[in-house]
């Protein structure tokens, strides 16, 4: 993974926007300085504010833990370290993870940095903007209802919500244990493939956590869709109340999808106002 900042940047663009965009709870100042020369050396990389970090404050965004200065990594920490990641700052979130606006957290609402009078979503939404806002290649964000998935629909980038278990939740301030998800934000496919192989894997810590192998996800990556299917919400495609933008969002479905895929849309999607399909 290939970061356009160095962390000392990536810390500086962070403070910039902190104004505009009220993302990060805790800005490390002066990022500790990680020789290990693996995939993420020297990436920069933010933290949920329910993620432990040893000896960096760790709030989940409530008044309660406002002091809480950890005294352990969180497992997805250390591995991410391991590979040469540093930590530049610790995001913004719903307090404790109980909301889904990021309007709810210890320093205000973040905000959407394609347009401030927007959402960002939440909880993960600090997370997200400053991935979007291109600070941080990566960032850290818990996904228990749809925490992850939501913000990055709203601040248009890459959010992987993994299955329950493939990544270790020790060292996560809990909000639903039996849901709680580990997940991330990148701005490419190929950087969220090579972050699922660092974070995802077995932890003794974590007895949730899956047994089953972690995959070389990056070198699965390719671009043919022969024999895969895609799924689409009929219930949300029917709800498309204005037909010209109806015809034109199906059509550009049917235009991008192989003969295969478009079978498969075909039979999910009711394409009422589409002709000759």
């Amino acid at each position: 993974m290939k970061s356009l900042l160095t962390p000392k940047q990536s810390v500086e663009a962070i403070k910039t926007l902190q104004p505009v965009l009220n993302a990060a709870i805790t800005i490390v100042e002066s990022p500790e300085e990680n020789t290990n020369d693996g995939v993420f050396a020297n990436v920069p990389v933010v933290l949920k504010d329910n993620v432990s970090t040893k000896g960096i404050r760790t709030t989940a965004s409530s008044r309660i833990l406002e002091n809480y200065v950890p005294v352990y990594d969180a497992t997805i920490v250390k591995k991410m370290k391991e590979q040469g990641a540093v930590i530049v700052a610790k995001a913004s979130m719903d307090e404790l993870g109980m909301g889904g606006t990021n309007r709810n957290a210890l320093i205000g609402p973040a905000y959407n940095p394609w347009n401030q009078d927007h959402i960002t979503g939440g909880s993960s939404g600090g997370s997200a903007a400053l991935t979007a806002a291109g600070t941080t290649p990566l960032a850290i964000g818990t996904d228990t209802g749809d925490s992850i998935r939501k913000p990055a629909a709203y601040c248009g980038v890459i959010g992987v919500k993994p299955t329950y278990g493939r990544i270790s939740r020790y060292g996560i301030v809990p909000y639903c244990s039996s849901l709680d998800t580990v997940g991330y934000f990148t701005t490419n496919i190929s950087d969220a493939a090579q972050a699922l192989e660092v974070l995802a894997g077995r932890d003794d810590h974590d007895m949730t956590s899956s047994n089953l192998p972690v995959e070389n996800y990056l070198e699965n990556l390719n671009g043919n869709l022969e024999g895969k299917k895609i799924a689409v919400f009929k219930t949300i495609a029917d709800h498309i109340v204005n037909p010209t933008l109806a015809i034109q969002h199906w059509q550009t479905v049917l235009n991008n999808s192989s003969n295969n895929s478009k079978t498969v849309v075909q039979s999910l999607v009711k394409l009422k106002w589409i002709p000759n399909c």
